[in-house]
């Protein structure tokens, strides 16, 4: 499908950094979510320095319906276990129930297995249960949403690993669970290849389909395909999309009010934005300009109930935090 021209820009006014560490301590991998009650949720992981042999952790926090109160709010610590955890993706339910799964890992170069908790009010966290045990390989990188049916679906990365020969034995899965509980056998996502990996997925906002981004293998660099399903098991033929960078990195959908999809990437350490529609596809890629020159690991870019578009990302600007901002079209 062919991409059509916007001449948009677009910027972040007034950029807020939502995280204070512990000094060396990194804070990465935002993951946003607007609740029913159209506030902004957001997860994330705190990754300390080797030598303090304190592990990484996930954080929760609910803030309003702007994303940068995050930054006056008290996050809550999901787990603290003496493993590590990393890597969170968040959603949530037709309840009002929030879930999280992310990869964990007992010490930091070993193998990696995903878990999942699921709380009622983003305070109370109860241990964590283990995803998938059947699979033993190296999985990383899930990302879950649930879909209005109360069905939820998760796509996530497994191969040999670690180092550089997970990228290169990786598959992207998906699977699928009525409740969130008992899960179906985890399936190669059929429109994917050996190699291909770090998926994200989203409804539409019809409410129809499940849209699935993904990385693959392009030469020595990465690019990015997306195909999407009614039923998890008829696909459309998977379509390239256009990426405005080399070895594009950490993608992530989400659906507006509008009915458009976005899609956010990292790409040569900044943000790129683009979004589709039925009628003319995807968008040309544009670029974030957050204020800074180095930006990664952005969340997906989340609409409020007023109409107003939020992302956050991780910075380096003053350390390695989070940071969030207002995203505004010119």
């Amino acid at each position: 499908m062919r991409t059509h021209m916007f001449e948009k820009k677009i910027h972040i006014e007034n950029p807020c950094r939502l995280t204070v560490s512990p000094e060396k301590h990194w804070s990465r991998y935002p993951s946003v979510i607007l609740s029913q009650e159209g506030n902004y949720c957001m997860s994330w992981y705190r990754y300390p320095p080797p030598e303090s042999a304190i592990p990484c952790s996930i954080y929760f926090c609910k803030g309003s319906d702007r994303l940068d109160s995050i930054a006056t709010r008290t996050p809550i610590q999901v787990i603290d276990d003496g493993r590590n955890h990393s890597g969170a993706t968040l959603c949530q339910d037709g309840f009002g129930q929030y879930h999280l799964a992310w990869h964990c890992w007992p010490q930091r170069k070993g193998g990696r297995y995903l878990l999942s908790a699921r709380s009622s009010d983003g305070v109370a966290w109860p241990t964590p249960v283990q995803l998938l045990p059947q699979i033993t390989e190296y999985m990383i990188y899930p990302s879950l949403t649930c879909h209005p049916s109360g069905r939820f679906w998760l796509t996530f990365s497994a191969g040999v690993g670690p180092g550089s020969s997970f990228y290169l034995s990786s598959h992207v899965y998906l699977t699928s669970s009525k409740e969130g509980k008992l899960w179906e056998t985890p399936v190669w996502l059929p429109t994917a290849r050996e190699g291909d990996n770090k998926s994200t997925l989203a409804v539409d906002p019809t409410g129809r389909n499940l849209v699935v981004v993904w990385r693959y293998l392009m030469g020595e660099t990465y690019g990015l395909r997306w195909s999407s399903t009614v039923d998890g098991c008829r696909w459309r033929e998977p379509e390239s999309i256009e990426v405005a960078c080399r070895d594009v990195d950490r993608p992530k959908l989400s659906s507006d009010n509008s009915g458009r999809i976005w899609l956010s990437y990292e790409g040569d350490n900044l943000i790129w934005v683009c979004w589709f529609d039925s009628a003319r596809g995807w968008s040309q890629p544009i670029l974030l300009n957050t204020g800074a020159s180095t930006e990664s690991r952005p969340s997906a870019l989340i609409q409020n109930q007023k109409g107003e578009y939020w992302m956050a990302w991780t910075s380096q600007r003053d350390g390695t935090e989070i940071w969030a901002g207002q995203v505004h079209f010119e």
